[in-house]
C-alpha cells in the first residue's frame, strides 16, 4: 500500500481540485481511501460524490479542573505554569484560552487539587463515496491541535485501508508548513506539490519543498492555471530544475474548470479532450513512482 500526499504550501492553487481529479482517476484503477487532512477548513468532500458518514469525536487536548474543596489558594500552580493560564484566587482562575494542557500544575499542586479533564477538540468523519471510503475533520473553534486530529485520520485511514486491502491512500494535504503538514506528510511515499504562478505561490511552495525534503520524501510539481503570468510561470520552471525537482505538466487556466467547482465536480468532468489527456498523464506518472520502483532513483536525485 503507497501514501500519496497533495500539497501547496498555500491555498488556491488548486489542489484540492487536482486531488478529487485523481481520485477518480485512482479509483478507477485500483482500491482507495482518502483523507481530507485540512482539518480548519476540510472540501474535498464537496467536490466527490459523498453519502453517509460516521462522526466521531477527538478529544485532542486536556486542561487543569480545581477542586476549590481541596484548593489552598498558595499559588504554586500560578507560579509554575509559563503561559500565564492561570490566575490567582481561591481557587484560582483557569484561562482555558491560554492553557496548553501540559499538566505541570497538576504536578506542582501540594494538595492534588488539580486534575487533568480531556477537551473536545473538534471531530472526525469517516464516509463513503464513488472513489473510495474518505476521512475528513473539522477543528473545534479555537482549538489548536489540529496536528493531532490529522495524525488521528492518518490512523483511521490506515485501519480501514488495511481492511479493504487499499492500494492507495491519497491525502489531501493542509496548506501551510506547520503541524498539521508534518502530520499529513509524515511516512508518505510521495508528495505532489501543486502552484500556481504568483510570488505568493512560488515562496510558499519553496517553503512546502523544505519541509517534504526535510522529511525525506520525493516530491513532483504540477504548475496550474500556467497562463495567467508566463513570467512568473518561468520561474516556477526555472526553480524546478534548479532543484531537481520534476515538473510533471503544466494546465492552463480554464473557464471550465472554475464552473466544475462551482458545481461540485471534479475537473475530470470537464469535457476538454486536452485537460483529461493533462490529468490521466499525470497520473500515469506518479503511479510510475508509485508503483514501479522509480521512488527510491528520485529520492537519491533530490
Amino acid at each position: 500500500m503507497k501514501q500519496l500526499v497533495i500539497l501547496s504550501g498555500k491555498g488556491g492553487t488548486g489542489k484540492t481540485s487536482l486531488s478529487a481529479a485523481l481520485a477518480e482517476l485512482a479509483a478507477a484503477e485500483m482500491r482507495l481511501v482518502m483523507v481530507d487532512a485540512d482539518a480548519d477548513a476540510a472540501n474535498l468532500a464537496l467536490l466527490l460524490d459523498v453519502h453517509g458518514g460516521k462522526v466521531h469525536d477527538f478529544y485532542g487536548g486536556q486542561v487543569p479542573i480545581i477542586d476549590e474543596k481541596v484548593c489552598l489558594g498558595c499559588g504554586e500552580c500560578v507560579d509554575v505554569c509559563r503561559f500565564d493560564a492561570l490566575m490567582p484566587g481561591l481557587p484560582p482562575t483557569v484561562l482555558t484560552v491560554a492553557c496548553e494542557g501540559c499538566a505541570a500544575c497538576h504536578y506542582a499542586c501540594p494538595k492534588q487539587a488539580i486534575r487533568m479533564e480531556p477537551v473536545l477538540g473538534g471531530h472526525w468523519t469517516e464516509s463513503e463515496s464513488a472513489a473510495g471510503p474518505l476521512f475528513s475533520a473539522r477543528l473545534g473553534a479555537g482549538h489548536e491541535n489540529s496536528g493531532k486530529l490529522v495524525s488521528e485520520l492518518r490512523r483511521q485511514a490506515a485501519r480501514r485501508a488495511k481492511e479493504v486491502d487499499a492500494d492507495l491512500i491519497l491525502i489531501d494535504g493542509p496548506p501551510g508548513i506547520g503541524c498539521p503538514v508534518h502530520a499529513a506528510i509524515t511516512g508518505a511515499d510521495l508528495a505532489l506539490l501543486v502552484t500556481e504562478p504568483s510570488l505568493s505561490a512560488l515562496h510558499d511552495m519553496e517553503r512546502a519543498l523544505g519541509t517534504v525534503v526535510g522529511f525525506g520524501i520525493p516530491a513532483l510539481v504540477v504548475l496550474n492555471k500556467t497562463d495567467l503570468s508566463e513570467s512568473l510561470a518561468r520561474r516556477v520552471r526555472d526553480f524546478c530544475r534548479e532543484r531537481d525537482i520534476p515538473l510533471l505538466r503544466e494546465i492552463p487556466f480554464l473557464e471550465e474548470i472554475q464552473l466544475a467547482v462551482e458545481q461540485g465536480r471534479p475537473m475530470t468532468h470537464v469535457p476538454h479532450e486536452a485537460l483529461q489527456v493533462m490529468l490521466h498523464e499525470i497520473w500515469i506518472a506518479l503511479q510510475s513512482v508509485l508503483f514501479d520502483s522509480m521512488t527510491e532513483q528520485l529520492l537519491e536525485k533530490q
